[in-house]
């Protein structure tokens, strides 16, 4: 007999003198909503998992933002803006990734700086949150050199890096602007020690919270080639896009990139800047279009 049914029998004998029927079954236990269940020392003890909190998109800050129209696409009720289009196709892609497999925490990434990874992740947040009823969360996770508050023209502080090492609320953290189903969870103040926050404990618990709350999670990283954090950030997400600069990223370096990351957690590759030609040079060499597992999901003239 297993201890689990052990601790289960030995309840019911000091319970039956009392009032038998107040335990329950062994069946009834198992039919019951799943729990989490552990036995120390002969004692059944039962923890209920954790609801998410939805309050909390209730309580976070709502602001004004100033979004930049040069770099923020979506901004425009104009549908002949350049590269929306793009935007559109990327996210049709990814939504029939996610009829395959689990998808909704995404990383955006690039070989070197000035890739236009900062400017992808941010449109694609805003074309995913122009959909009805699709509530989206990005995350500025480039704790070294952070751009994005710039193009939203949201504040940069409190961020990301307050709440992982100062112990920052995530009602303060997680900002809102005047589109209701879009937040923003900047960087936060400049950290001298950005890659030990990025391996911390504290910002894997905190993507798990999220996930439930939100139907897309894009998570801005640094450029995966002169620090780490990108893929460990890989690791916490569901997947990976990179972003190259079709005009002036060496084929070699982009291959460097791509390496860093589990070829399975590579969604695919977005060609920035790139016009039909020079689609057709990467398809050459190989990169991108069908190497491995790994296809090009967008490409565009993009801006930076």
């Amino acid at each position: 007999m297993s201890r689990f049914h052990e601790a289960l029998q030995k309840a019911r004998m000091e319970q039956k003198s009392n009032d038998e029927s107040e335990f329950p079954s062994v069946d009834s236990i198992i039919a019951a909503e799943p729990t989490l269940l552990s036995l120390n020392e002969g004692t059944l003890q039962v923890d209920s998992p954790v609801a998410p909190d939805r309050s909390l998109l209730q309580r976070c800050s709502h602001q004004k933002w100033s979004p930049d129209p040069s770099r923020l696409l979506f901004t425009s009720d104009e549908n002949d803006v350049p590269g929306k289009e793009r935007f559109r196709t990327l996210r049709s892609r990814l939504y029939q990734l996610r009829e395959i497999r689990k998808l909704s925490v995404i990383a955006v990434s690039s070989a070197m700086p000035g890739e236009g990874k900062t400017f992808v992740s941010a449109n694609l947040a805003y074309v995913f949150a122009k959909q009805h009823e699709r509530r989206v969360l990005l995350i500025d996770a480039d704790l070294r050199q952070s751009t994005m508050s710039g193009i939203l023209g949201s504040p940069s502080f409190p961020g990301l890096s307050d709440y992982i090492g100062d112990g920052r609320s995530l009602e303060e953290v997680i900002h809102r602007g005047d589109q209701d189903n879009l937040f923003f969870l900047p960087s936060g103040r400049t950290d001298q020690h950005p890659g030990e926050l990025i391996a911390s404990q504290k910002l894997q618990q905190l993507i798990e919270k999220l996930r439930p709350l939100f139907d897309w999670i894009v998570i801005d990283t640094p450029p995966v080639i002169p620090v780490s954090d990108a893929s460990i950030l890989a690791g916490l997400c569901d997947g990976v896009i990179l972003v190259v600069n079709s005009g002036s990223t060496d084929v070699g370096l982009a291959a460097r990139a791509k390496a860093e990351f589990k070829s399975e957690d590579l969604l695919g590759v977005v060609l920035n800047r790139c016009a039909e030609g020079n689609a057709e040079y990467y398809k050459g060499h190989r990169y991108g279009y069908g190497s491995g597992t790994s296809q090009t999901v967008a490409s565009g003239s993009q801006r930076q």
